[in-house]
């Protein structure tokens, strides 16, 4: 039995967890031009490049319920977390394009291994305190986003080589991974049958419908981080300096919500947080449709990340909590399945825009939302008995 003071340094561990895994996956919007410009890569070979990142996440995501359940989810997270920055260090070095393309696997590879694991170690802690505390550890991965997303163009900008970032991340992240390594509880993601025994178990057509509505959830920030920008750009004559601001405010209201989201959700009840912010998100998504106006597309964009912002964390929380025994490997289910939204939503999105134009884009991603809905008051239908 652990005490409550060592519970508390798990929990801090536990969420710095999160914030690594934030700061470790950010920085791959800034650095990759600059291998496409390194390596002189044409446009289709630069593609390759970008999609070995998620062939490599969606390889290690199914794979890290096999992980914890043999080795624990600490060693799982202090070894993931750690090759995942000595690689943001390996593709920031000159290296020829062939190694590139293993070492950036290698990234989404680790990647895919701290979301599954974090994932698997936050709800040990709803498992002690029997409530939702899954948000607020998501929100140290955006905090984490953020911190990286700002920070890293603007050292990049005052002639800060990218190596010299990653080696200084790198070794701040060592920093981290000491306390964590002595923090971090070593759960397995099993639990007792008495435990099973007490929850209503979801059938597994349930646990991939969870990972359905977290694929739509991403599909929709992939959205926004895509297309924001080009839309406030073309559409309402933003300035392309500043055309960010949407995606940065979307963010910022993201952050927000999740650290308040576990007190909301426990006061609300995930099914109706869940399902009244999909719907929510159509009517912002519309809004952009038919709107022109700068300020009124980026309050949409605000409005829209509050209203998703605690999707992914409640039917996390949700599916480890009814999945039964084998805790790890339903949120590996879920975790792998969500993350294919980021693979394939750009491409969705971009034939979209290329046959249909650009507000067609948003009409596409308003009306997923509403699937969305539906499948948040279904999957979260499943109760304690």
């Amino acid at each position: 039995m652990h005490n409550e003071q060592s519970i508390k340094s798990s929990i801090l561990a536990g969420k710095l967890s999160f914030l690594l895994a934030g700061v470790g996956m950010a920085p791959w919007a800034a650095i990759m031009p600059y291998v496409k410009d390194r390596l002189n890569l044409d446009e289709l070979s630069y593609a390759y490049l970008i999609l070995c990142f998620g062939i490599g996440a969606v390889i290690g995501m199914p794979l890290t319920g096999y992980f914890v359940k043999k080795l624990g989810v600490r060693p799982c997270l202090v070894i993931a977390t750690l090759f995942l920055f000595i690689s943001l260090v390996l593709i920031s070095s000159p290296l020829p394009y062939e190694i590139c393309f293993i070492v950036v696997i290698a990234w989404g590879f680790f990647l895919g291994i701290t979301e599954v694991a974090n994932n698997v170690h936050g709800t040990l802690f709803e498992d002690l305190y029997h409530k939702h505390l899954l948000s607020s550890f998501h929100a140290f991965a955006t905090v984490g986003c953020l911190l990286s997303a700002i920070l890293y163009p603007i050292l990049l900008s005052v002639n800060i080589t990218p190596l010299s970032l990653a080696v200084g991340l790198f070794l701040l992240n060592l920093l981290g991974l000491i306390y964590c390594q002595k923090h971090l509880l070593n759960t397995h993601g099993q639990r007792d049958k008495k435990e099973v025994d007490n929850n209503t178990k979801m059938p597994f057509t349930f646990i991939v419908l969870a990972g359905i509505a977290c694929l739509l959830m991403y599909l929709c920030e992939g959205m926004v981080y895509d297309w924001s920008g080009v839309f406030l750009h073309e559409s309402c004559k933003v300035p392309l300096e500043i055309a960010s601001v949407g995606y940065v405010t979307f963010q910022l209201c993201v952050a927000i919500m999740l650290f308040f989201g576990d007190r909301i959700t426990t006061r609300a009840g995930g099914r109706r947080l869940l399902t009244i912010g999909a719907i929510i998100a159509f009517i912002t998504l519309m809004t952009v449709v038919f709107s022109s106006n700068a300020i009124v597309v980026v309050i949409a964009f605000a409005i829209l990340g509050l209203a998703l912002a605690n999707t992914v964390p409640v039917i996390m929380s949700h599916t480890a909590a009814h999945c039964g025994e084998n805790k790890s490997k339903a949120i590996s289910i879920v975790g792998t399945l969500g993350y294919a939204g980021v693979l394939v939503g750009p491409g969705i999105l971009g034939f979209f825009a290329m046959h249909f134009g650009l507000h067609a884009i948003f009409a596409c991603t308003a009306t997923l939302c509403l699937i969305m809905a539906w499948l948040c008051f279904v999957i979260l239908k499943v109760k304690k008995s």
